[in-house]
């Protein structure tokens, strides 16, 4: 991924990538994974076709390293996660990230603007031009592979986020 611009785009050449990674001074390690396979023209959502990809039991990003990170809570329902941002949240753009409970195999952050606790939908979708699962929650205009990807681009520009959402 390539973050130097206005927005993240996705960047296919390996040289182009490696140079990016070296200008930021940080290299990125990814977890690649396999699996599912979509003919369509159009970003899919995964869920269309994750049961016979995967079974029904799994989704394509489980196991992701977000699952180490301090903020995701996994098993988290709206209500305690509303609360926590509530209690702890002292200042605006406090978040965590959790799985949805109402949209199986999607993801939700939690963040505070404005005084205000507001659930942003961490949709997966099928890339057609790379055709694997990626993340996305502007609909697929913007991509990542994993919700570690996703949760730092939008701290680097986190009005992105608020000017979508809002």
């Amino acid at each position: 991924m390539d973050f130097t611009g206005a927005v993240g785009r996705i960047v296919e050449d390996p040289q182009e990538a490696t140079a990016i990674a070296a200008a930021e001074g940080y290299s990125w390690k990814r977890r690649w994974r396999g699996g599912v396979r979509c003919s369509a023209a159009t970003a899919a959502p995964i869920s269309a076709v994750q049961a016979a990809a995967t079974g029904p039991n799994q989704r394509p990003l489980d196991g992701g390293v977000h699952t180490t990170q301090p903020w995701f809570h996994l098993g988290m329902t709206r209500d305690k996660a509303t609360e926590l941002i509530y209690k702890y949240g002292t200042v605006d753009g406090v978040f965590l990230v959790r799985d949805s409970r109402t949209h199986q195999g999607s993801f939700v952050i939690t963040y505070k603007s404005g005084q205000k606790v507001l659930h942003a939908q961490v949709n997966p979708i099928l890339d057609p031009l790379r055709d694997r699962p990626v993340l996305s929650i502007d609909n697929g205009a913007t991509k990542f592979y994993d919700l570690l990807q996703l949760v730092e681009f939008y701290q680097v520009r986190s009005t992105l986020i608020l000017l979508f959402l809002c």
